[in-house]
């Protein structure tokens, strides 16, 4: 009798070794996938509660919204966040049991594990995890079995006290053929969206980016890129890819060197950024040493004359939605920039409305100018340049109806907001 217990006792004692042994290789493997971290996460009006509540599910054991689903559209931050979860709770607690997977490979490994018959240890491994992060969750749409087994294994999981973390491209109530039940489940503990960034965040975004790349950039050129750049990170990312491939095959096509870098006029906005991006790279600030001279507007034009899709919105922007977003901005009549006035605040619109419709519309100059009761193209042209000289050296502009003083860039940046919502 003492023999056969032992041996219960070593088929038990097994069998437990066998139940928590995947969840460590798991948590092994997620431990190398995980790329991003939580101090790199660049917060803003448009995530910062998804931030907040991120930070909370990691400090506290209790008294936590549990699970959390964060939802938004692609490329905004989700994954990073998921991923700095998991990261940082290993980091908190080095024991702890984590899976970081996506809707569809957990719906593949559900499938494996009914093909191959393991569907109890499949089962054990998920439910014995203390957190479980669930990217794309809305991949198990239209997956009736799938989700049966993630409704089970979620409730397992909350049961004993674990943390369970999701994200998907809408809120729950609106995934197509979700179940109820998992809707519920989804929604029992905190909902948040994230947003595009605004132009601010943006920037910091831009910034960091930069950083991390080794990039160096004017200033003018963030704000450039900023204004342009409206849609996702991953938009971000990919521009300065580019830039920066642009800018290192100029500075190779020269030489190499210093002979790549770009000349500023002395004592302007931009000849200032310059000196101060190179005093950065000579004192060794940063993440990464920068690789070349600081990237310009010449490199920003070939960029953006090589990229429609940074400054092409034909198709929905006309010359009157401009007029009115720059009538109401600058507090300024149509009639007035359609006039011959020279008021400083006219002039400003007169050409602002010159720069946006080359910018957003495939009109030509003598179009414009048409537009505008030009007789010649000249002044229009004249008026076009004229901003772009303002952009390069940061020219600032005091609004009439609150006296702020804001950029060039940024005026323009809340102008083609206005036009995109109207």
């Amino acid at each position: 009798p003492d023999r056969s217990s032992a041996a219960r006792h070593a088929r038990s004692d097994g069998g437990e070794r066998t139940a928590t042994k995947a969840p460590r290789i798991r948590r092994r493997q997620t431990n190398q996938s995980l790329r991003y971290k939580l101090d790199e996460f660049v917060v803003g009006p448009s995530n910062e509660l998804a931030f907040a509540a991120a930070n909370r599910l990691i400090e506290r054991d209790e008294d936590v919204a549990n699970p959390l689903f964060i939802h938004g559209g692609c490329g905004l931050g989700k994954t990073h966040l998921l991923q700095s979860i998991c990261s940082q709770l290993l980091q908190r607690k080095p024991g702890s049991r984590v899976l970081y997977t996506t809707g569809e490979q957990f719906t593949n490994d559900f499938v494996n594990a009914v093909r191959s018959n393991k569907v109890e240890p499949f089962r054990r491994r998920v439910r014995a995890l203390d957190l479980l992060a669930v990217d794309d969750v809305h991949f198990l749409s239209a997956k009736p079995a799938t989700q049966v087994q993630f409704l089970h294994s979620f409730d397992a999981i909350e049961l004993n006290g674990a943390r369970v973390v999701m994200a998907g491209d809408c809120h729950p109530k609106q995934i197509d053929q979700f179940s109820k039940a998992l809707v519920s489940r989804c929604v029992h503990g905190m909902v948040v969206q994230i947003h595009p960034p605004d132009t601010q965040t943006r920037i910091r975004i831009i910034r960091a980016l930069a950083q991390r790349r080794g990039i160096s950039l004017l200033e003018t050129v963030v704000a450039v890129l900023a204004s342009n750049c409206r849609g996702s990170v991953r938009e971000i990312e990919g521009t300065l890819t580019k830039l920066h491939a642009i800018a290192e095959l100029a500075q190779h096509r020269q030489g190499g060197g210093n002979s790549g870098a770009e000349k500023h006029p002395p004592g302007t906005v931009a000849d200032r950024d310059m000196g101060r991006a190179q005093l950065m790279e000579n004192s060794g600030q940063g993440q990464r040493r920068p690789s070349c001279q600081p990237i310009g507007h010449a490199m920003l034009s070939r960029l953006l004359s090589a990229d429609s899709a940074l400054t092409d919105r034909t198709t929905v922007v006309r010359v009157d939605s401009i007029l009115a977003a720059v009538t109401q901005r600058l507090q300024v009549s149509r009639e007035q920039i359609l006039g011959k006035g020279r008021e400083r605040m006219v002039v400003i619109a007169r050409a602002l409305t010159v720069f946006l419709a080359r910018q957003l519309t495939e009109m030509s100059y003598p179009e414009i100018a048409a537009a505008l009761g030009r007789s010649s193209h000249s002044t229009v042209i004249a008026a076009d340049h004229r901003v772009r000289k303002q952009l390069a050296e940061n020219i600032r502009v005091v609004l009439p109806d609150s006296m702020q003083e804001i950029t060039i860039a940024s005026l323009i940046e809340q102008l083609k907001e206005a036009i995109d919502g109207s």
